[in-house]
């Protein structure tokens, strides 16, 4: 029999001999492009790296898949959905909150208005003098505040608000160097606004004569003092100046822009209404308190899932100014006023414009029409929505001056909260994929290793019949086997060397003098190319030559024909084979 190496690659066909084929014209537009694919395609690689390979590439692209449709069912922006439709709950909530309890204390204040400035008349009958003369009897202004004081604690407790005010348009003293800003006034702080408990509350007095409050077993404020200031109360000339031929009290009160309050960290609003006579002549204004603890008590949004969420109610001018500097704030860090303090910058001037809309949330950052805005307002930014707020009747004489409730939460808390729920997401998907990966290294160990045996079977087998004691496993290996077997029967060569030698000599002798020449080149190891530039034909010519020649020899493939050489080379037969082929060609 021959050499099992020569049966191996009995039926092995040369690659110049296959049939040629048309270029396809991707092939001409960008051979160097699809070159390193084939040859990568052709690398010899083992089944199961492949196999591992293949299984690896479908799960990222499985993977891709669920990437994508994440993304086209909003799973990956489902974070800035949810803080979105939070944003717009509590914004929602706070304002009808905000909208109820303010115009229920409107409407109490504007009561207490007219109660007062009845009684103060009335008061006033006695002496014959009209309210717009108080600054005539000073001496009359301590009893009147006390006639008052009771109906101003009853007013106080009823509206739940956090301070409450009679401020007469008069002074003790007008000689005083601060006269003109000074008003005689009892000014009473409720310090536990929002707490629930039947006993007294915690009342003091932060304005007013010491003898009304210790009468009636009141302390004075830390910061108390005998009149008011109107520095802390800027509208105060507006209300003297709408006033004016105006009667109808809804029309002319106003919540006005919050203010520190001095000597405290607290800020406070005012809800004020004038005080004003039959004649239509005004004599002060009274009103209510809300201050920041108040506000931030009643109306902070909830911080379970977004810790550091602010509420404020500020003024609204020239439709995109949010001055942030004249407002109240509510939450679990009020971080916007700890912000201003710490950029020292002009609080009052300081506001909020809307930098960037992004779907229903809007990026809000600092801007001031006082001063530059200094680097560490200019680096910060906020997140969240707002919305108008409708604190006074349409037809009031201040209807031009806006109201706005916030909800803020800063831009690295939000960006920091959103990349948390995107990582759970991607470390997810990358869970997946890690699983992928060694399902497919242990799918493809599965998977090639009954090939591998039966390819290794194969090569230890070399031409004789698989042991059926180590029967083969993979049908498709064992079928191809057959079909090969069926087409090419084992040929049986003689293992004597002068029989084969003289067998292909005898085969030799059929060649013509054209396919001779062809046999010496090949057997003096030309290439393809050398063949063909020696022997001036073309390339399908030396396929048709080629056909003939295997037909004649009997072999399929010029690596047979190679494998003839090497077998007479060793026999010593070469030299004779090679004057034979001289001898033929002459």
């Amino acid at each position: 029999m021959c050499p099992s190496f020569f049966l191996k690659n009995k039926h092995a066909v040369d690659p110049e001999d296959r049939p040629s084929s048309p270029t396809k014209p991707s092939e001409m537009i960008a051979p160097k492009v699809r070159r390193p694919l084939f040859r990568l395609s052709e690398m010899p690689i083992s089944i199961r790296i492949r196999f591992m390979v293949f299984v690896s590439i479908l799960v990222s692209i499985l993977f891709l898949l669920v990437i994508m449709m994440l993304l086209l069912t909003g799973t990956l922006t489902a974070g800035q959905k949810d803080a979105a439709e939070y944003f717009s709950r509590s914004l929602r909530q706070a304002k009808a909150d905000v909208e109820l309890d303010f115009g229920k204390t409107s409407m109490q204040a504007i009561e207490m208005s007219k109660t007062v400035s009845s009684s103060i008349e009335e008061y006033l009958s006695n002496y014959d003098i009209s309210p717009a003369d108080l600054q005539s009897r000073p001496d009359i202004l301590e009893d009147i505040l006390d006639a008052q004081f009771e109906r101003l604690i009853f007013s106080l407790e009823k509206s739940g608000t956090s301070g409450a005010f009679i401020i007469l348009d008069a002074t003790i003293n007008p000689n005083l160097e601060n006269a003109e800003s000074s008003r005689s006034a009892v000014y009473v702080r409720n310090m536990e606004p929002n707490a629930v408990s039947s006993g007294t509350p915690n009342m003091t007095m932060l304005s007013g004569y010491p003898e009304i409050a210790r009468d009636r077993g009141y302390s004075l404020n830390s910061i108390w003092s005998m009149e008011f200031d109107l520095s802390l109360m800027p509208d105060y000339e507006l209300i003297r100046e709408a006033s004016i031929g105006e009667k109808e009290l809804r029309r002319i009160f106003l919540w006005s822009e919050a203010r520190p309050l001095p000597g405290s960290n607290e800020d406070v609003m005012f809800c004020i209404v004038p005080l004003i006579d039959e004649s239509g002549q005004f004599f002060g204004v009274c009103g209510f308190e809300v201050s920041g603890m108040l506000f931030k008590l009643r109306y902070s949004p909830d911080t379970t899932l977004y810790k550091r969420v602010t509420s404020l109610i500020c003024p609204y001018k020239e439709n995109r100014l949010l001055m942030v500097g004249k407002s109240l704030g509510g939450g679990n860090d009020n971080s916007i006023r700890t912000i201003l303090s710490e950029s020292q910058s002009d609080v009052s001037e300081t506001a909020m414009i809307v930098a960037k809309n992004q779907n229903s949330i809007r990026i809000y950052r600092f801007v001031s029409s006082a001063q530059t805005i200094s680097i560490t307002l200019r680096n910060r930014y906020f997140v969240g929505i707002h919305d108008t707020l409708a604190l006074l009747p349409s037809d009031s004489v201040f209807i031009d001056r806006s109201y706005s409730l916030m909800m803020l939460m800063p831009e690295h808390e939000y960006g920091s909260m959103l990349g948390k729920n995107n990582f759970k997401i991607i470390a997810l998907c990358a869970s997946f994929i890690i699983i992928g990966a060694l399902m497919a290294v242990f799918m493809s160990r599965k998977f090639a290793a009954p090939i591998i045996h039966d390819l290794n079977r194969l090569a230890a087998a070399g031409d004789g019949d698989v042991s059926a004691d180590d029967p083969m496993k993979t049908p498709e290996i064992m079928a191809i086997l057959d079909q090969i077997r069926s087409r090419h029967p084992q040929k049986e060569v003689s293992d004597e060397a002068d029989v084969l030698f003289d067998d292909f000599l005898s085969k030799i002798r059929r060649l013509t003098p054209t396919e001779r020449q062809i046999v010496l080149r090949y057997l003096e190891g030309n290439t393809t190319t050398e063949v063909l530039d020696s022997m001036f034909i073309s390339a399908s010519t030396l396929k048709t030559h080629n056909s003939h020649i295997y037909t004649k020899l009997d072999v399929v493939s010029r690596d047979e024909l190679q494998l003839y050489f090497r077998l007479l080379e060793k026999t010593g037969g070469l030299e004779d084979l090679r004057k034979s082929l001289n001898i033929s060609m002459d």
